[in-house]
């Protein structure tokens, strides 16, 4: 009877922890990813298996429980006496703890209002003009921000003669803004010069996903009537911020970083999301590390040994990277089907400019290669560029955004596409854009 009894809580447990690693593909509808729910009934499972080991092998049982009382006390004293060695090796060797025990002081400016709303995220116009005022060195194009806080000189208004032009709106992060680029010169500015008969529409913010850009359309489309809508889309870091809320955004004002936006919400080591202060995250950040999640990981990340298991921790969360994308790509299907309907709700045709990093030149990333098989399955035209990018000349070098070169070459390909369309009434009539 032990013996089968042993038997099925093996059975069980090694059932129970394959499912539970496996309940991805078992349940379609499930979120993607191993959370730590899934880990600990991995465990669990586990664990039931080698209590079924222990009762089937009796004799080792008992031997092994006289060991353990005879030799706890001294065991735990070895262990002791080897972290203390450890640690203190660890620190002559001067190995860096993976949280600062010294963070420096804040010195910046938290904005009060939340620049987020029914438009999404913007930046705030009275944050932007005083930075403009008070920094020495900030691009010009943030001290041009219309009431809204949207770099466009337009307030999006309608007006009578509207109707009698040609309507174009653009969507997107800090390429869309033309944040890297000097005035006149980003990709939309381009497109403006090359067809000043248009009207033309900036949305872009940097530092902001497909969820703003939902909520930049939801909130401007209905006034201004775009016939065409056109989101700059990058997939190096979209992916990433689309599994924010929109709302956990506010504005700061620092010696580095002016009307900028910060996301305060981050994304926990074992899945789901949690809130850290502002002033955390800035206090961090020279540190190229993000706040802990909470208390007792902090005081494990102050220790050298503890300090080995959460980079060991962060070492295995990239070698299951690919659950990380799934999970990353299912809640970015989500915002771009949401647009894909609404844009054709409002009589307005769509399509994506993929935008590529500079790794991408030397082989497409796993990012570049899931935004292209998201834009073939929910059916988006798209646009790729990379053909007529380089690297060197096209590139800022020290990130990943165009200078003005990159930038007025995007820009004359969407004058193109853009006039083609037009003409034709149709995306197909440019042979650049890639029809589903």
């Amino acid at each position: 009877m032990t013996k089968l009894t042993s038997m099925l809580l093996i059975v069980a447990g090694l059932g129970l922890a394959l499912v539970a690693l496996l309940l991805d593909y078992i349940l379609a509808s499930s979120n993607p990813g191993i959370g730590l729910p899934q880990l600990l009934i991995a465990a669990a499972g586990l664990g039931l298996a080698a209590l079924g080991l222990f009762l089937r092998i009796d004799s080792l049982r008992m031997r092994l429980l006289r060991d353990l009382r005879a030799n706890l006390a001294k065991a735990l004293i070895v262990t002791l006496i080897t972290l203390v060695v450890l640690e203190f090796g660890l620190g002559l060797l001067d190995y860096s703890t993976y949280y600062p025990s010294d963070l420096p002081e804040l010195n910046a400016q938290i904005a009060d209002e939340k620049p987020c709303g029914e438009l999404g995220c913007r930046i705030l116009p009275q944050l932007g003009k005083q930075a403009c005022e008070t920094l020495a060195h900030i691009p010009p194009r943030f001290c041009n921000l219309n009431a809204l806080g949207y770099a466009d000189s337009d307030e999006f208004v309608a007006s009578a003669d509207l109707a009698e032009r040609d309507r174009v709106l653009f969507l997107g992060d800090s390429f869309t803004h033309g944040f890297s680029a000097d005035l006149g010169s980003s990709f939309v500015e381009t497109v403006e010069s090359e067809l000043p008969e248009m009207a033309i529409w900036n949305l872009g913010i940097g530092g902001l996903g497909t969820n703003h850009a939902l909520a930049s359309f939801r909130g401007i489309a209905p006034i201004m009537q775009p016939q065409l809508t056109i989101l700059g889309f990058f997939a190096d870091n979209d992916f990433y911020d689309n599994q924010f809320r929109i709302e956990s955004r506010v504005a700061i004002l620092s010696e580095e970083t002016f009307a900028g936006l910060l996301n305060t919400e981050l994304r926990g080591r074992w899945g789901g999301n949690f809130f850290a202060a502002p002033e955390l995250v800035l206090q961090y950040r020279p540190h190229d590390i993000y706040p802990p999640p909470n208390e007792l990981e902090r005081i494990i990340g102050l220790t050298r040994l503890g300090t080995l298991v959460l980079r060991g921790l962060d070492a295995f969360s990239q070698t299951i990277g690919t659950s990380k994308q799934r999970l990353e790509t299912h809640i970015t299907r989500g915002y771009l089907a949401q647009l894909r309907d609404e844009v054709a709700a409002q009589h307005s045709h769509f399509m994506i400019l993929l935008i590529p990093a500079k790794q991408d030149f030397s082989g497409l990333t796993a990012e570049y290669k899931a935004a292209l098989a998201l834009f073939r399955d929910l059916g988006i035209p798209h646009l790729e560029v990379m053909d007529r990018l380089a690297v060197v000349a096209d590139y800022q070098e020290h990130d990943d955004h165009w200078n003005n070169s990159g930038h007025i070459k995007v820009g004359e390909i969407l004058s193109e596409c853009i006039e083609a369309y037009f003409a034709a009434g149709s995306l197909s009539a440019c042979d650049k854009v890639v029809m589903p």
